[in-house]
């Protein structure tokens, strides 16, 4: 029983240490002054990701708070854990919110539909149809083939 539990808080460390390191990526998001698209298709994706991480949480930490001794210590664990996780997603949904909505981002992330109501159609482009995706520069890597 003591291996299954010592099992358990290494699986715990673990979940935790991904707490961190989302945070630490939601930090660095935070600290730019637009959220280019990269960006927030980056966070997007993070963030799906993310979301399952506490489910996952809560079964490792049932399982340790059955095992544990100290159920307050156990208690404590998931308070902060709790804490720190919905603090995340709430600042995630928020830069992402505001990413969408043109504030602090990229003129170029306004939806279709505002545009169209600004009336700034695209160069080139009927009117009412969507802009043409932006294009961007991949790096071309060479392959040498051996004989």
């Amino acid at each position: 029983m003591a291996d299954t539990l010592k099992t358990l808080l290494r699986k715990r460390s673990a979940l935790k240490s991904k707490l961190t390191i989302y945070s630490n990526f939601i930090n660095l998001v935070k600290s730019s002054a637009h959220i280019s698209e990269m960006q927030r298709l980056d966070l997007q994706e993070r963030f799906n990701k993310f979301d399952s991480l506490h489910s996952q949480f809560d079964e490792l930490q049932t399982e340790i708070e059955l095992l544990a001794d100290d159920a307050e210590t156990a208690f404590v664990e998931r308070e902060e854990f709790d804490r720190q996780f919905f603090n995340l997603v709430a600042l995630t949904r928020s830069l992402l919110g505001s990413s969408v909505n043109g504030a602090g981002s990229e003129a170029g992330f306004k939806d279709a539909d505002s545009e169209r109501s600004e009336g700034s159609a695209a160069a080139g482009s009927p009117a009412g149809a969507p802009p043409a995706p932006a294009s961007a520069a991949l790096p071309s890597v060479a392959i040498a083939v051996a004989r």
